[in-house]
């Protein structure tokens, strides 16, 4: 089992039961008194991750700790520049961001590969060193139309929303 095929039967069989032991996870505690699995069945999040961040989002917005209208550059000016120039929070929050970017999951090139790797969850080629999410956001430059269009669900916005709340809220910066 390898980065390389995890996503791919009949690997992914035994991959999404093991995720740990491929690339970057964290435990996420549960209330014992109301769980389906077991302590020895991890359940990977994947997308869950989206709701769960909009509703600690929605919820930081209500306490006035996070304007929606707020442009996503000016608390994460790193990715001034690229396609999120001009995006809001909500825009992040409705995936109404109007970036170029195509979540096929199975692509072996392009953004959605290169977002794999700067995640940990793709390997990398002979002589590619990793570059993490940072550095992977400089590279989304295009544009498919204003911010504000029709619902286009890329999974890195989803990342970029938990960067925003880490700075708005001054939780990435506690020790």
């Amino acid at each position: 089992m390898t980065l390389a095929n995890w996503r791919t039967a009949p690997f992914n069989r035994w991959a999404f039961h093991h995720l740990r032991e491929l690339g970057p996870s964290a435990d996420v505690p549960n209330d014992p008194a109301s769980r389906w699995l077991t302590p020895g069945t991890p359940h990977s999040l994947l997308s869950v991750s989206k709701s769960r961040l909009g509703l600690l989002a929605g919820t930081l917005v209500g306490r006035k700790h996070l304007p929606p209208d707020r442009p996503v550059t000016d608390v994460v000016p790193e990715v001034a520049g690229a396609a999120y120039d001009g995006a809001t929070i909500r825009h992040l929050l409705d995936m109404r961001v109007g970036i170029a970017f195509e979540e096929n999951y199975l692509a072996t090139s392009g953004s959605m590969a290169a977002y794999r790797k700067a995640r940990g969850w793709e390997a990398l080629a002979p002589g590619e060193s990793p570059s993490g999410l940072q550095s992977f956001y400089r590279t989304l430059t295009a544009s498919a139309g204003p911010h504000g269009g029709p619902v286009h669900y890329v999974s890195p916005n989803t990342d970029l929303l938990g960067w925003v709340i880490e700075r708005a809220t001054g939780a990435g910066t506690r020790t």
